[in-house]
């Protein structure tokens, strides 16, 4: 039954399909014939009675029906002797006769010969049904190599929507990335802008000190404090034209205010931080510090915080700028924003 649909394909679409079908309609149609000769009326193509009740052509030996059919009626039939019913002739024969043609017995050699060349051309279709069925299993081989084909493309196009998914996820997380670096790389223009502004408020403040711990007092005379704290330092007494600014700080209640100072030139500024450790800190609370801007501030507490927990011996600061060394005789590491803190490993 696998073979059923090929083999009717191979009826339709085959010439020697199609001459095999024709040969053997004629069969049928010859053996049906053969099969009147014995069974059925020449004439009437009915059925011929089992009592013998009819006429046989001695010439073709087909039956006739008393009656019509033979040309003979029943009182005609009756009264002919057996060997004269044995010698009758169909009046098909005799019209043959009359002619000078053969008569249905003629057809009979003739019948005999189509019947042979039927059978040898069967046994000739038949010879051939090894090749047939060559091409039948050749048509299942490409069936299978087509079962298979699909297979594989069904396999190919998951494959295919599993890449086109991929590429989709794959193309969100790229727009995604290119939001985060735009941010991120705003974000470090920020920083970058943020910090060559502290580093230009930083140099500003180039010229400045801070004094803390210098005592307050009512109406007093920041000018002569100073001084005083000059012959500490045994440096000489500041005009008033040596000095831009001289005032006290904002300071958190309970804390005593520092004083800034901003002098005219660096120089004297530079001679001020130099002298600073002939303050006795045992004997007074006075300092002097670099005027720091509060970002400076602030990243000068947290190197030194991470400095010390990555037990650096050395963190400091000068004019502003950021120093840590990680034991005494190394490279000393400059700090300017927060990213540097990975140098301190």
């Amino acid at each position: 039954y696998e073979y059923t649909p090929f083999i009717f394909l191979f009826l339709f679409t085959c010439p020697i399909a199609t001459a095999v079908v024709a040969v053997c309609v004629e069969l049928l149609h010859f053996f049906s014939t053969e099969m009147s000769e014995s069974d059925t009326c020449l004439s009437c193509n009915e059925i011929l009675p089992d009592n013998d009740a009819y006429l046989t052509c001695s010439e073709c030996n087909y039956g006739y029906h008393v009656g019509t059919c033979s040309g003979v009626t029943k009182t005609s039939y009756k009264k002919k002797e057996e060997a004269l019913k044995k010698k009758w002739v169909c009046p098909t024969c005799q019209t043959s006769k009359t002619r000078g043609g053969e008569g249905a017995a003629s057809q009979k050699p003739e019948l005999e010969a189509t019947f042979a060349n039927v059978l040898a051309e069967i046994n000739k279709k038949l010879s051939e049904i090894p090749e047939i069925r060559n091409k039948v299993d050749s048509l299942m081989s490409i069936k299978e190599t087509v079962d298979s084909m699909e297979i594989s493309v069904q396999h190919m196009s998951k494959q295919y929507d599993e890449v086109l998914a991929e590429m989709k996820r794959q193309a969100t997380e790229i727009v995604d990335l290119k939001k985060r670096i735009a941010k991120v790389e705003a974000n470090q223009e920020v920083q970058k802008l943020r910090q060559q502004v502290n580093n230009l408020e930083q140099y500003s403040r180039r010229q400045n000190i801070e004094i803390h711990g210098l005592p307050l007092s009512n109406n007093e005379n920041l000018l002569i404090k100073v001084n005083e704290l000059a012959k500490q330092l045994q440096l000489a007494d500041l005009c008033q034209n040596e000095i831009e600014g001289l005032h006290r700080l904002p300071a958190k209640p309970g804390k005593i205010p520092a004083v800034l100072v901003r002098f005219v030139s660096r120089i004297t500024r530079d001679q001020w931080m130099e002298k600073r450790s002939h303050l006795n800190r045992d004997e007074t609370t006075v300092h002097l510090l670099d005027n720091l801007t509060p970002e400076t501030k602030k990243l000068l507490w947290m190197m030194r915080t991470k400095a010390q927990e990555k037990n650096y011996q050395y963190a400091w600061q000068k004019n502003g700028k950021l120093f840590v060394r990680k034991a005494h005789g190394e490279r000393a590491i400059g700090i300017q924003c927060e990213d540097d803190f990975e140098k301190i490993i």
